[in-house]
């Protein structure tokens, strides 16, 4: 039976409430992705409404990515991957990023990557290892006054430990604060002279841990890691 939509009232801007509905019938699974949506035209006379109205609620459904809209075939259901989920609240961090948030983002690494690095020693297999390996030699091997190029090191360390757990949610939790490391990275070197050097330190115990499958010791080094991180953040507050 082919799935349609009613007419919309006036308690709301129309082109809201047609976007809810949509939305609403692709959360239910009503359509999944790759499924074609009904015409405009059909939609049109589902909910009554003009196509300027459709097409404004089309419009913002494509830039949720939730439909790709293909001129002269039709309205499908995308694909929804982690990207939709993780740009938004990247985008709001970097916006967002000063002193204040830097220290903020450390108070939400202390909660959860203790328990993440004691998940990972325990899940990890030797790709893992593999690449945390690389990782750390390329972090040595960097250039002193390269700060951004270290933040990168430093991001895909962290978000590789998360992928270690083979739990995806968790990676999809702390991409967006680990993209903010690069940026983060060049404040804290401009302002701590010793950070290169304490950070190499920590990521060798973390990694020694994990590929020991050492999982207690693990998140002892990650927790020592972010405590060095909230003296550096702190620094950077009183300057």
């Amino acid at each position: 039976m082919m799935y349609t939509y009613s007419k919309v009232g006036n308690t709301e801007t129309l082109s809201n409430k047609i976007q809810s509905e949509i939305e609403k019938s692709i959360l239910q699974k009503k359509f999944i992705p790759g499924d074609k949506l009904p015409t405009e035209k059909e939609m049109c006379e589902m909910f009554g409404v003009s196509r300027t109205a459709l097409r404004e609620a089309l419009q913002m459904l494509s830039i949720q990515g939730l439909i790709t809209i293909r001129k002269g075939s039709g309205i499908y259901v995308s694909e929804y991957n982690s990207s939709h989920a993780i740009k938004p609240m990247s985008r709001y961090l970097e916006m967002n990023l000063d002193s204040e948030l830097i220290i903020q983002v450390v108070e939400v690494r202390k909660m959860f990557e203790p328990q993440i690095a004691w998940m990972a020693a325990r899940n990890r297999n030797e790709a893992d290892v593999k690449f945390l390996e690389k990782n750390l030699s390329d972090l040595k091997k960097s250039d002193a006054l390269d700060s951004a190029y270290q933040g990168e090191i430093d991001q895909n360390f962290h978000l590789r430990i998360c992928e270690a757990t083979k739990n995806p949610i968790i990676a999809l939790q702390m991409d967006p604060i680990f993209r903010l490391m690069p940026r983060i990275r060049t404040i804290v070197y401009s302002t701590v002279d010793n950070a290169l050097s304490e950070a190499v330190d920590f990521h060798q115990k973390i990694f020694d841990a994990i590929q020991d499958q050492d999982a207690e010791g693990a998140r002892e080094a990650m927790m020592g890691h972010l405590a060095v991180a909230e003296e550096h953040s702190y620094k950077i507050l009183n300057q």
